[in-house]
């Protein structure tokens, strides 16, 4: 009895949900959405589970933030997006180029995206890991200017400050001592 009425209960659901979707199909802009969201989720479930990173899953999610938010720029998830795909790039692929070329265009494109600051932050930051210090110190000191009260003004400084360290100060840094 049981297993009969599941069995009434499953093929109703699917019955109802290919009339719903012949009635109402997904548009162009949903079903990429819907696609941003699943391999999010597949990227997520994947580091909880293995602790591994997935190099193939990383760059699919990359992939779908970046179409998204070049098919639809005036969306507002859009800024989100080109952050999280440099983010990605920055921190989970290492490849800084890339990321400094999403966060230029998340910052420059969308001013009033509520993460804004922090795509400066990182674009200095970045910078700063190709050893480009003139554009690295360019980005952080604009947005110490732009953001003084920001939570990362005073880690931006900071990093000024490492970068000018010339090599004995970094070894006193480090805690090294000169061998003789």
């Amino acid at each position: 009895m049981m297993k009969n009425l599941i069995l009434l209960v499953l093929s109703i659901s699917f019955m109802w949900s290919c009339y719903n979707k012949e009635k109402h199909p997904l548009s162009k802009k949903q079903q990429a959405q819907h696609r941003v969201d699943s391999l999010e989720n597949l990227f997520t479930q994947s580091l909880e589970k293995s602790k591994k990173l997935d190099i193939k899953l990383a760059m699919y999610t990359i992939q779908a933030y970046e179409y998204y938010a070049a098919d639809y720029p005036e969306d507002p998830e859009s800024a989100q997006y080109l952050f999280k795909a440099a983010y990605n790039y920055q921190n989970i692929l290492g490849n800084h180029r890339k990321a400094i070329r999403l966060y230029e265009k998340g910052y420059n494109d969308y001013p009033g995206y509520e993460n804004r600051p922090m795509m400066l932050f990182h674009l200095g930051n970045a910078y700063s890991e190709l050893q480009d210090t003139t554009n690295a110190i360019g980005k952080l000191k604009l947005f110490i200017k732009s953001y003084p009260g920001h939570d990362f003004a005073d880690d931006a400084e900071g990093l000024i400050r490492f970068m000018r360290l010339n090599e004995e100060e970094l070894d006193e840094f480090f805690g090294k001592k000169k061998v003789q």
